[in-house]
């Protein structure tokens, strides 16, 4: 396995349609989503509907979505196989515990 290596281009204009694979790492990602989105209903669904309320909703929701946001755009464009390397999944593991803390 290699330490780094850059990442290529998903596809090319023209060439024919390439789907990305879904992996563990790319499911269990998802599913923290989930479980955010169950936690800020339950806050919308539990207080008064306040603009306290509203400000921790978006303190809460904006920055989560921005991150899934970020790592589709990625994900969606370049590709890190076959070649995956030491710091792609290291980078992936950090993101990872990202998103579970600011969910959590």
């Amino acid at each position: 396995m290699k330490w780094w290596s850059p990442p290529k281009q998903r596809q090319r204009w023209g060439e024919s349609k390439i789907l990305p694979s879904d992996n563990w790492g790319q499911i269990f990602f998802d599913l923290f989503y989930v479980g955010g989105a169950y936690n800020l209903a339950s806050i919308i669904k539990t207080s008064d509907g306040g603009f306290q309320t509203l400000l921790y909703f978006c303190a809460a929701g904006f920055p989560s979505m921005m991150m899934w946001h970020d790592k589709l755009y990625f994900d969606a464009r370049f590709t890190t196989r076959p070649g995956h390397d030491a710091f792609h999944r290291f980078l992936e593991v950090i993101q990872l515990c990202c998103v579970a803390t600011a969910l959590s």
